[in-house]
């Protein structure tokens, strides 16, 4: 049905004069802008006098005429774009300039997040934003929620390769009703390029430790379909024993234009086998687990005066674990999640702001020899003689959001929430503002409630000392901010507090006197954090090619958590990273040699345990500060990329989790090749 009210039309925008404000980029979001018929007035001026006075018309030298022009742009956009308050995005560029030539990893530099990480590059790494658990984040590819419903250990095992990511935004606090994701902490969202240049890009790197990695991608395009395949693989032999790995990706995504309307679809393939030594155990070095994940999605983004996006989706994901590599027999899991939902978003512009509803329904299923109900029924372990999957669950929820973003000049305003209905129905509020003090300079404030619901481990874990709890509630939070965003051409700047009030969350607790710690909504979590971060750029104002310092960044990030659990004894660890200091410099001369090197300082809070090798105690530990510095080296050629990177130089010893060291010293080289087909 096409909409009568022309308040309700998408508007198309034509300039009449230019303001040079910065808040001016608000009035365009969402929106088709048509350049006009514009005089472009160029002024000699006869003297300093004249130059202090205001120019005649009758003075113009000259004038150049610019033909009408209609943009309109059809990438792959962000459900987030509606939101105000800043959203912290790393690019292509970003990803080329760290040494760290892997997706996970590179996100490592970020303020926001902690990436607390048991094997290197991709192997098996857990998210923190902002203090929160693995289990409180969102991960999202091309606007598809891709996050595990069993443990938020598998949240990261993705079918995209470094060089397939066009840019990552991490969001913190206002997912819901944004999305309707249930995320307490935020979330991280991958975009894939969507551009019409036809590409070949390959890969190749070789290291310490056993390592090789390969990788190639396509992009190829044509007035009726963009297409993107990227495949890559990886191994190692381990920088200790059964810490090897050997991990495959495969993807594809396409995109079919219709006028300004496109059909979209992607499928993923992502194999991980590795040696997981003391993950989860430390009496137990020995551990293996194998991963196996397929996504498929299919979806539409369409002009019809409102604009509409839809998708389908369907995730499935493997677990095989065993606690003796060389006895499997002894302890194994089998695991197999399915995650299928659809998504429908609309928005529309009117002369109030931009209104946007959104609706998602979601089902989650698990096959276990562990987790879920015993109902008699038993189903083959494909490729497993005489193992059976003989514990089932499955559950359906639905989210309604709705938000609406309204710009006067200076001051914007961004409010809505979203509706969260599981057998019973729940509303988290949102608001977010800001206000621009002047050209470069901004003020922001923000306060969300959000939820994340219980991972299927929450809900039925069980060990000598813990058991599982069905009847779990959703986890809750309120989080609040302020901060201030500056932009000049010199540098960049945000600083922000927060103050997080965590209610119902999840914690393995007990009463004085009981045995087994149960899974409870018991627990109340306060989080206050502080966060700034610098980006200067001396290139932007020294023009020298034979060598200049490009970009230099400076993030710092603070957090502070008290818990409250009553009358009960508590497992909730307090092991957030506490301090978190980055500071990166980048160099480039002739613009073809390119220097970085990074330094990571971080002192996570509390203690881990470990066991005397005389006395055989366990004594608790704290965890130490340390401070690691990475440095990259490459040479940009017309078609080929050879470059250098070193982690961890001073051979630092750390940890991310207890016991758990990382990698010294690691030594990398490699070749890029990029291969461009112009228009």
């Amino acid at each position: 049905m096409r909409l009568k009210n022309s308040r309700f039309k998408k508007k198309m925008v034509c300039f009449s004069k230019w303001t040079r404000k910065n808040y001016a980029i608000y009035n365009s979001l969402g929106k088709v802008i048509k350049i006009c018929v514009l005089v472009d007035t160029l002024t000699v001026a006869a003297s300093q006098a004249k130059c202090a006075t205001m120019i005649d018309s009758a003075e113009i030298a000259d004038s150049v005429t610019v033909e009408e022009v209609t943009v309109s742009s059809d990438r792959v956009t962000s459900n987030f774009s509606q939101l105000i308050v800043p959203v912290a995005i790393v690019k292509t560029d970003d990803f080329a300039a760290a040494p760290q030539q892997n997706l996970i990893d590179a996100l490592e530099y970020t303020a926001q997040v902690d990436i607390r990480q048991r094997g290197l590059l991709g192997v098996q790494s857990d998210l923190s934003i902002r203090g929160g658990t693995t289990d409180q984040n969102a991960i999202i590819l091309n606007k598809i929620n891709i996050t595990d419903p069993q443990t938020g250990h598998n949240n990261f095992t993705l079918p995209v390769d470094i060089d397939d990511v066009e840019r990552v935004e991490i969001i913190v606090g206002q997912t819901g009703r944004a999305s309707g994701v249930a995320a307490l902490s935020g979330a991280l969202c991958f975009f894939t390029p969507t551009d019409t240049v036809n590409r070949f890009k390959f890969s190749m790197m070789h290291g310490d430790y056993g390592l090789y990695k390969l990788a190639a991608s396509a992009a190829v395009s044509n007035r009726c379909v963009r297409n993107f395949l990227s495949a890559s693989v990886s191994h190692s032999d381990g920088y200790v024993s059964n810490t090897d790995f050997d991990i495959h990706n495969l993807f594809y995504r396409s995109v079919l234009p219709i006028g300004n309307s496109n059909i979209n679809a992607q499928v993923g393939y992502t194999e991980k086998h590795f040696g997981s030594n003391g993950f989860y155990s430390l009496s137990y070095p020995e551990q293996y687990e194998e991963n196996e994940s397929w996504l498929a999605s299919i979806g539409t983004d369409l002009d019809l005066g409102v604009t509409v996006s839809a998708n389908a989706y369907w995730r499935r994901l493997n677990d095989y674990y065993v606690l003796k590599r060389s006895n499997p027999a002894f302890y194994q899991n089998y695991h197999q999640t399915d995650a299928l939902g659809a998504n429908l978003q609309a928005s529309f512009v009117t002369d109030w702001g931009t209104t946007t509803f959104g609706l998602e329904n979601r089902t989650e299923k698990i096959k276990s020899t562990r987790l879920g109900h015993v109902t008699g029924k038993q189903v083959e372990v494909k490729d497993r003689d005489s193992i059976f999957y003989d514990h089932f669950y499955d559950r359906n929820f639905t989210t309604v959001s709705a938000n609406h973003k309204f710009v006067a000049q200076h001051f914007a305003v961004s409010a809505g929430g979203v509706v969260l209905i599981d057998g019973g129905v729940n509303f988290y509020p949102g608001i977010d503002a800001t206000y621009m003090i002047s050209n470069s300079l901004c003020a922001f404030a923000s306060a969300n409630a959000a939820f994340r619901q219980p991972t299927f481990t929450d809900l039925f874990y069980q060990s000598p000392k813990n058991v599982g709890n069905e009847n779990l509630k959703s986890e809750e939070v309120t989080t609040y901010e302020v901060g201030f965003k500056a932009d000049k051409r010199l540098f960049s700047a945000r600083a922000a507090v927060y103050f997080k009030q965590g209610r119902n969350i999840i914690d393995w607790a007990r009463l004085t006197g009981e045995e087994l710690y149960v899974a409870q909504n018991v627990t109340e979590v306060n989080t206050f954090g502080q966060e700034f971060d610098v980006t200067v750029k001396p290139a932007s104002i020294f023009k020298q090619k034979n060598l200049i310092i490009s970009e230099l960044k400076c993030a710092y990030s603070h957090i502070g958590i008290q818990k409250s659990t009553g009358d009960y004894e508590s497992l909730y660890a307090l092991d957030h990273l506490r301090h978190k200091l980055t500071v990166s410099a980048t160099a480039t001369s002739f613009g073809k040699i390119e220097a970085n090197v990074r330094l990571i300082y971080q002192h996570r809070n509390g203690s881990y345990d470990v066991a005397n090798p005389v006395t055989q105690q366990v004594e608790a530990h704290s965890y130490n500060g340390f401070t690691t510095i990475d440095a990259g080296i490459s040479y940009r050629g017309r078609y080929a990329t050879p470059f250098v990177e070193a982690t961890n130089i001073g051979n630092t010893k750390s940890f991310d989790f207890s016991g758990l060291e990382l990698p010294g010293r690691w030594i990398k080289i490699g070749v890029k090749v990029d291969l461009t087909v112009a228009d």
